[in-house]
């Protein structure tokens, strides 16, 4: 998504500005080059893929932590195709120009202490060891410490997830997130292509008579890959559809909202899809909530999600050559 228009305009206000800093996150092969040769495709493809907003202040009432899955994009701020023809250094967009409108969520915590605390770790991840992308600097045992489920009322852990270099932390975050539901688990998710772990434990919690019920899309047109992200959902609505309940969103739009709901009083919001490419790929981040009443008010959320969409009810027909593609570039989706 990033244009060269877009570069250009975010390197002149930093050059512009001294108290502005930009920070390129570029990948590189660590090594591995003989027993993994085409470990470069991984590199050129992956995202840098957090989303956070952080104010500090002096003033206690202007610290505050936005978060969730909302990108710096046309799509996303407006619902019709804006007009730029008095500024001749934008894009200009066409008549053909498949413009959307990216539906989102976003959440805003005022706080003090959540807000210095999430700047440090942030910080932890600006200053990343550079010759092995690792954070070095996580000392603390609450540090992503996948297995430590919070356990006291209003508890919020922000997490940083690289997942090639902190042994697929996230990942084991999710499945605990999965084995623990005893009733429900209810999730948001444009791109539905969960990995075999989390697939079965997905099974697992349904074959324990848990609750499940994923928001998704099958029709994503006006995204970048349209033609391949449809065929990723199709493939994962296809093994999921007779197991758990899935919701096909039906507004003329994409829901972009990413969030995992369990039993009414834990979630974890954030940026992360439920797919491959979030656990194995790209650079992630989100909030680990333990809340009755703000996850009670993100299933109120979610029941409106499903007031605008359609139950998936049958398997999808699926496209030979996209999905072939799929399967040789398996944690690109």
């Amino acid at each position: 998504m990033l244009l060269e228009k877009d570069k250009n305009l975010l390197f002149t206000l930093a050059s512009q500005n001294p108290n502005i800093r930009l920070q390129e996150y570029k990948y590189f092969d660590t090594g591995h080059r003989l027993t993994r040769p085409f470990r470069f495709i991984d590199n050129k493809y992956r995202d840098m893929h957090i989303k956070l907003l952080i104010t500090l202040s002096d003033n206690e009432e202007r610290n505050s932590v936005i978060f969730g899955g909302r990108n710096i994009h046309d799509g996303f701020l407006f619902k019709v195709k804006p007009d730029y023809s008095k500024y001749s250094s934008l894009i200009q967009y066409g008549q053909d120009d498949d413009f959307v409108h990216w539906n989102d969520f976003e959440m805003k915590v005022t706080s003090k202490d959540i807000a210095e605390a999430t700047a440090s770790h942030l910080l932890k991840f600006l200053n990343r060891d550079t010759a092995t992308q690792s954070l070095l600097d996580f000392q603390d045992p609450a540090d992503n410490k996948s297995s430590a489920m919070p356990t006291y009322e209003n508890s919020f852990r922000h997490f940083i997830s690289v997942p090639f270099n902190d042994d697929h932390a996230l990942e084991k975050l999710y499945l605990s997130l999965i084995d623990s539901a005893s009733k429900t688990i209810h999730i948001s998710s444009p791109y539905l292509r969960p990995t075999d772990k989390i697939l079965q434990a997905l099974e697992r919690a349904a074959a324990r008579n848990v609750e499940i019920k994923i928001q998704t899309r099958i029709e994503l047109i006006g995204d970048t890959q349209a033609w391949l992200y449809e065929e990723v959902n199709k493939e994962s609505i296809n093994k999921l559809y007779q197991k758990v309940s899935l919701f096909q969103w039906k507004e003329n739009s994409i829901l972009h909202s990413k969030f995992i709901l369990v039993d009414g009083k834990l979630g974890f919001i954030g940026s992360v899809n439920l797919s491959r490419r979030s656990f194995i790929q790209d650079i992630e981040n989100g909030f680990l909530i333990r809340s009755e009443l703000i996850i009670g008010k993100m299933e109120d959320l979610f029941s409106t999600y499903l007031a605008k969409s359609k139950k998936i009810t049958e398997a999808e027909k699926r496209k030979f050559l996209p999905s072939l593609l799929i399967q040789i570039l398996k944690n690109q989706f």
